[in-house]
């Protein structure tokens, strides 16, 4: 799912963010989109 490929891509990066001397500072689970037809869901 959408969900378990970003959870393996955050587990790879968050180490390079970290490191950069970033954060990140709001996760969500992305249900509504911001743009687009409210109709289509991607994930």
């Amino acid at each position: 799912s959408g969900e378990a490929a970003y959870a393996l891509y955050s587990a790879a990066t968050l180490p390079h963010v970290a490191a950069a001397g970033a954060e990140v500072t709001y996760v969500a689970d992305g249900a509504a989109p911001l743009i687009g037809d409210p109709d289509e869901r991607w994930d």
